[in-house]
């Protein structure tokens, strides 16, 4: 990848690391749109509507978690931007808990496959806790 690609993939994952930290228990995400849609009661028909589901969700979040080992390791990417981007999956984990809550009384499955990318986030956590050294 070049320069710019590089860096256009770090502002688009970091971007999309804050939208998730922003979610809260009950939240769902409109990835077409990047929108946070919060519990109401159209929200069924909207979400029905524009075509959004949980599968929509968990792949958005699955695009993140595997573009960042490869941020993480990329020549074109700063320390100070890989620091940024672990403080940003730090930052996203809480948010990434409630949309898994969020789904946990509707779809099992989902709800584990959502833990199964914490998990993998975790991991790149302990993987990189020491980057000053």
């Amino acid at each position: 990848m070049s320069d710019i690609v590089d860096q256009k993939t770090f502002r688009d994952v970091s971007a999309n690391l804050k939208l998730l930290a922003k979610l809260t228990k009950g939240d769902k995400l409109n990835t077409g749109g990047l929108q946070i849609s919060k519990p109401s009661f159209f929200r069924p028909v909207i979400r029905f509507l524009s075509h959004e589901t949980g599968v929509k969700t968990y792949d958005f979040i699955l695009n993140i978690v595997d573009t960042i080992p490869r941020l993480l390791t990329n020549e074109h990417i700063t320390l100070d931007q890989r620091k940024l981007l672990l403080q940003d999956i730090q930052t996203a984990s809480n948010g990434i808990d409630n949309i898994r809550q969020t789904y946990e009384p509707e779809d099992d499955i989902l709800s584990c496959r959502i833990r199964t990318l914490q998990q993998q986030l975790e991991s790149v956590l302990k993987r990189y806790d020491n980057i000053d050294q």
